[in-house]
């Protein structure tokens, strides 16, 4: 059934929705009729007068995610689950263009002929392909610097001197020159107190 939300239902708000660009679905799981917000249709590169329906947006997933995302929705509407999502999966686009979108998703039950059975759901989805490539990016970079190190013998240390800021790092390089636990969290006065004394007024500089 073809139905198109021009605002989110009245439990979603509404400016966080236009803040964020969050597509909504609205699922009748009982009948079912899907409603969807404009933002549905532009995630998902489709013309608004295309009628979405769930196996619309089940040829849209990514074909090597597919089943992983079907799992999540039959999870979701078990009477005997929790009837929340999160999930962040591909999807392919009517144009061909992938993209990442996270999904959440909170399906609600009624006794209907004294079982608990979901009836509705409610979805946002969100766009969070910049943020995924991003962090795929900084994985590389971290799996670069860290065969760099391994392969050289060398470790980084990196310690922030401002309040507040980051907690220092050492890596694992570091971490075996030292002899400190692989799993514990960086400790920097455990590094001075193995400072040579003689050498701890030139570190100190």
């Amino acid at each position: 059934c073809l139905a198109i939300l021009r605002e989110a239902p009245p439990d979603v708000p509404g400016q966080v929705i236009d803040t964020w660009e969050i597509g909504v679905i609205e699922y009748d799981v009982q009948n079912p009729v899907l409603r969807a917000t404009p933002r549905v249709y532009e995630l998902f590169g489709l013309d608004e007068g295309v009628e979405l329906t769930r196996e619309e947006l089940t040829n849209a997933l990514h074909p090597d995610e597919r089943a992983e995302v079907l799992k999540t929705i039959k999870d979701a509407e078990d009477p005997n689950g929790s009837g929340l999502v999160d999930h962040t999966n591909r999807i392919v686009t009517s144009g061909g263009e992938v993209r990442w979108l996270r999904r959440r998703a909170t399906t609600h039950f009624e006794l209907i002929d004294g079982e608990r059975r979901a009836t509705r759901t409610l979805v946002s989805v969100m766009d969070v392909t910049k943020e995924h490539e991003l962090t795929l990016m900084l994985n590389r970079h971290q799996e670069r610097m860290r065969l760099a190190t391994e392969g050289t013998g060398v470790g980084i240390f990196d310690r922030t001197i401002l309040p507040h800021g980051l907690p220092p790092y050492w890596s694992e390089s570091m971490r075996k020159l030292m002899g400190y636990d692989s799993t514990a969290p960086a400790d920097v006065e455990w590094f001075f107190d193995r400072v040579h004394p003689g050498d701890m007024e030139t570190v100190l500089k």
